[in-house]
């Protein structure tokens, strides 16, 4: 799990910008903004998301990016990323934030801007590593991690399952095994006894 966050005194309209922006260069798109509800947010509730950023004059931008190798959908992570975030923010009264999932890279990570006054929203070191802990657990990540290696197990079992079985069909393939045939002997006939001409006969 990889959280990182930082802050400007400023309003947050050049970072929701950053964050809405599609990295893919082969797609002109913007990625959808969403609210704490993860209900995709109109053009004017962006703005005045920005303007009301600009009224507090601070704002603070979140990466949450788990493991790839967890194998979680944007779907998962924007779902996790809204319930950390609502557990992280449950006591600031004045934050609101809005986020975005990116999965236009090699791995899936989600981008949030907050705003509120500056005192609810500054963080030191340990509140940060804090953070971090509880993303891991809310992302299940070690879990997650834990199960995709037994699947892959699995699945590299039942590849060599299969390909034994594929080679069992292989008629040369099971003349490797099978050791050859002796051909079984003919039966042999039995002789006619030879006729003793010499005796009891008429000379």
């Amino acid at each position: 799990m990889i959280l990182k966050t930082d802050f400007q005194q400023s309003g947050a309209g050049d970072l929701v910008e950053y964050i809405r922006r599609d990295r893919d260069p082969n797609r002109d798109q913007r990625v959808p903004l969403r609210n704490p509800t993860g209900r995709e947010l109109s053009d004017p509730e962006v703005s005045d998301f920005i303007e009301e950023s600009r009224q507090f004059g601070f704002e603070r931008h979140y990466i949450v990016s788990p493991n790839p190798e967890a194998g979680y959908t944007a779907q998962e992570v924007g779902e996790n990323t809204r319930q950390l975030m609502r557990d992280e923010l449950l006591e600031k009264p004045t934050a609101n934030y809005l986020y975005a999932v990116h999965n236009d890279s090699c791995y899936t990570h989600a981008h949030v801007a907050a705003t509120g006054r500056e005192e609810e929203l500054r963080m030191d070191r340990q509140e940060i590593q804090r953070l971090r802990s509880r993303a891991r657990s809310q992302f299940r990540e070690q879990e997650r991690l834990k199960e995709r290696d037994v699947d892959r197990e699995q699945e590299r079992a039942e590849e060599r399952r299969e390909q034994a079985h594929e080679k069992e069909l292989d008629p040369e393939a099971r003349k490797e095994v099978e050791p050859d045939r002796e051909q079984e002997p003919e039966p042999q006939r039995e002789q006619e006894p030879e006729r003793d001409f010499g005796m009891g006969g008429a000379q």
